[in-house]
């Protein structure tokens, strides 16, 4: 049952939000718009996209590098980053696979050692995903918005307490949990499983990867990761700014986190529909000179050159990666 929620229930109820989000956005108004941003802006913005997955190659490289000692390049790293964002457009909560499995099949890398790397970049980019929108949040100079604000308040303690817990207690972590887990392989209940040995194996391969990102090492990425989260703010920020939304830039990064946070929070894969609908209503709350229609048709674009873009060339790859495997 949880499956086939998760498989058909959840998409479903995304395109349906995404439809019922269409419904704001005039037809016309979005040639309009298109026609007043002009052919230059758009190559910035498409620049600016650009510039912002060159960057998370760069640290796809980097953490395969730390945790496997494999250097791959910057390139194949380059096509993981858009086939992935076309696998998790497909399974729920933006969680996919298809990076690991490219490396496995590409340089033969065990997915115990690579599948750490990727959960190290989705934690990070969760951090400072939050970190920004809590920043946003303390900038933004009207408060007339608690209901918006106060989500970001909550992270903010939450992310403080479990910060101070992971950073300072972090090697203490990875000892707990390898101690835990052979504890658990010793149990009698996985005498008679023959997959036994294998699960013990993948767990010991993933917490010895985890063991090699030092403190340092993953606070300095994670800033990384704000930087890169950043970029795609900017480019969010102009946008409005040549559609004539008068929108802070506090406002378009509380907007820009908070909208991405509620879609993976829904576990709607890509979080269609539930990230433009969250997106435009709170830019339409913060900014009352724009009208639902220019707003929804900013979001609209923004999330066309900033995703559904990436999602085509990404499906295209993975198409023809498994031909060139045929």
């Amino acid at each position: 049952m949880k499956k086939t929620i998760k498989r058909y229930v959840l998409p479903l109820i995304g395109v349906i939000i995404f439809i019922v989000f269409l419904r704001h956005v005039p037809s016309r108004d979005i040639l309009l718009r298109l026609r007043d941003i002009g052919l230059v802006n758009i190559i910035i913005l498409l620049t600016l996209t650009s510039a912002d997955l060159f960057l998370k190659s760069i640290r796809w490289k980097l953490l395969i590098s730390k945790t496997t000692s494999i250097k791959i390049p910057l390139f194949f790293s380059f096509k993981t980053i858009l086939a992935g964002i076309a696998s998790g457009s497909i399974i729920p909560g933006r969680v996919e696979l298809t990076r690991p499995l490219m490396l496995k099949a590409n340089y033969e890398i065990p997915l115990a050692s690579s599948i750490p790397a990727l959960t190290t970049e989705r934690i990070m980019d969760l951090i400072s995903l939050l970190f920004i929108m809590i920043a946003s949040a303390l900038l933004i100079s009207s408060t007339k918005n608690i209901v918006f604000l106060s989500p970001a308040i909550i992270s903010m303690i939450v992310l403080g307490v479990l910060g101070i817990l992971i950073i300072a207690f972090y090697p203490h972590w990875l000892l707990l949990a390898q101690k835990t887990l052979n504890s658990i392989f010793r149990a009698r209940i996985f005498e008679k499983i023959k997959i036994r040995g294998a699960l013990n194996y993948f767990f010991d391969s993933y917490i010895q990867s985890i063991s090699k990102l030092k403190k340092s090492y993953i606070s300095s990425m994670t800033i990384f990761s704000c930087i890169i989260n950043g970029i795609e703010i900017i480019r969010f920020y102009f946008l409005l700014q040549m559609l004539g939304i008068d929108a802070s830039l506090a406002a378009t990064g509380f907007a820009f986190t908070a909208s991405i946070i509620i879609g993976i929070a829904t576990m709607i894969p890509g979080g269609v529909g539930v990230t433009e609908v969250s997106a435009s209503q709170i830019i339409t709350s913060m900014t009352p000179t724009a009208t639902k229609g220019i707003v929804a048709s900013a979001i609209l674009l923004e999330r066309v050159i900033a995703y559904y873009l990436l999602v085509i060339l990404g499906a295209l790859i993975l198409t023809f990666s498994v031909k060139s495997e045929r």
